[in-house]
């Protein structure tokens, strides 16, 4: 099975226990409005959902955070190490003309800056 392969079902698989977790603790006419619409960082533009079919490449770590949006003002969900892999699956430039990769390192998504990792700006 392929990296991808492994990692749709791996990501399938933790939308779908988060799902679980979040409606259960809902009432059921809050839990239906609320499990449809994802929620996320202003200026993050998520990704295609789990439905839709999304290219991810392959890139390396230099070292450096993924972000909940594409600017170093942003939260960061996670410290990446030099050498970690990761897939990005498109980019963005932010409006200081950085450009940024959205990345998924296997259990994390985010932002990352182009400066930290191999595929460049």
């Amino acid at each position: 099975m392929s990296v991808r392969a492994r990692l749709s079902l791996l990501t399938t698989g933790a939308l779908l226990a988060s799902a679980l977790i979040t409606t259960a603790a809902l009432p059921p006419q809050v839990a239906s409005a609320t499990s449809i619409t994802p929620v996320t960082a202003a200026g993050a533009e998520s990704p295609a959902t789990s439905a839709e079919e999304v290219d991810w490449y392959p890139t390396t770590s230099l070292g450096g955070p993924i972000r909940a949006c594409y600017k170093a003002s942003c939260d960061w969900y996670y410290r990446t190490s030099y050498g970690d892999e990761l897939l990005w699956s498109h980019n963005a430039y932010n409006e200081f003309g950085n450009l940024w990769y959205y990345v998924d390192n296997g259990f994390t998504r985010g932002w990352i800056y182009c400066g930290n990792v191999t595929a460049g700006c």
